[in-house]
């Protein structure tokens, strides 16, 4: 008879052995055992970023009376009110705030009688007597001179100078971040043609006497809009001061202007003038702060001139005169094209 042994596993060494042979095992299956106690990364997913969505500008066509030409701007800029400067009128223009400074566009409308493109660039960037070198270019059909103003300065600007209008232009357009020129801006611009109205010389030295009548209140009671040219009745008043200077021009003036001149009161010395004037020239600068303003270059029979500002509003359903203000004459003067020839007449007492 046969004696069966059993071998049982026990003991440190059996489980060890058993423990290798299912690794071994799993390995052979392609299968890793990794213990329960072995931490595992968690993957966290990354969100892709969106591409910005550029808006595109929307533009707004706005003319510039004062300077005689027509832009096209972005709906984000602005146009500041005009400024009288010792250059002549200061327009900013750009997103809010606006300047001075470089960040914001600058329209500069100055008298060549005074200025050439290339003193009006040296007093726009130094402060001492400099001189700026000038391209010839084209803008709208018409020769004009380019200039980099500030180049030595972190802050260099291109500007443009232009006859128009027998005014003198000078103007930046430039992005307010990079201060680069806004090509976009500067090809829109158109200017629009100049109609000069000017007095005519009279063939004697007999007075005119004056060529406006007053329009009559409309029969509504609110008054409707001036039918007359404020320019033309500029004109008009002008004729009436150098022609008949004893008399108060009063359907001329403003209510207001009528309540503060006294009795006996001339439309010569309501002018701040001791003398008739012979000659005169007049240019329409715009509205300044919300008042219709024409400069008015007056000639004395000895040739000598002076300079008035001189302000037109509405009112009753006509234009008339609200205010007269001295200018001092600039060192040269710009020869007259329009002669207005009067009887001469003693000074007012």
């Amino acid at each position: 008879m046969m004696k069966t042994e059993v071998h049982t596993l026990t003991g440190q060494h059996g489980y060890l052995s058993v423990l290798i042979f299912l690794l071994v095992s799993l390995t052979a299956c392609g299968q890793t055992f990794i213990p329960s106690d072995t931490p595992v990364p968690t993957v966290t997913p990354i969100p892709l970023t969106p591409t910005p969505t550029v808006t595109p500008e929307t533009w707004v066509e706005v003319e510039i009376a004062a300077a005689n030409l027509i832009l096209s701007l972005p709906d984000t800029w602005v146009i500041g009110d005009a400024q009288l400067t010792p250059l002549g009128l200061v327009i900013n223009l750009g997103p809010e705030p606006l300047g001075p400074g470089p960040f914001s566009s600058t329209l500069v409308i100055a008298d060549p009688a005074h200025y050439e493109a290339e003193s009006l660039a040296a007093a726009l960037s130094c402060s001492e007597p400099c001189a700026i070198p000038l391209e010839t270019t084209t803008l709208a059909g018409q020769p004009a001179q380019r200039a980099i103003l500030g180049a030595e300065t972190t802050t260099p600007l291109e500007w443009y100078f232009l006859e128009h209008g027998g005014q003198l232009l000078a103007f930046t357009l430039h992005d307010a971040t990079t201060l680069s020129t806004r090509a976009d801006i500067l090809a829109s611009l158109e200017l629009i043609e100049v109609v000069v109205v000017v007095p005519t010389a009279t063939p004697s030295l007999t007075p005119i006497p004056p060529t406006i009548t007053p329009t009559p209140p409309p029969p509504t009671p609110t008054p409707g809009p001036p039918t007359d040219e404020p320019l033309d009745v500029t004109i008009a008043f002008l004729r009436a001061a150098a022609n008949d200077p004893e008399t108060l021009g009063l359907t001329f003036l403003s209510d207001n202007l009528r309540n503060q001149v006294g009795t006996g009161t001339t439309l010569l010395q309501l002018m701040s003038l001791s003398e008739p004037f012979s000659t005169f020239e007049i240019l329409f600068l715009g509205p300044i702060e919300g008042v219709l303003t024409y400069r008015a270059q007056l000639q004395f029979l000895d040739g000598r001139t002076t300079w008035r500002l001189i302000k037109v509003i509405a009112e009753d359903g006509q234009w008339v005169m609200n205010d007269f203000q001295v200018i001092e004459p600039p060192a040269t003067t710009p020869t007259s094209t329009a002669t207005l020839e009067v009887t001469p007449t003693a000074e007012p007492e």
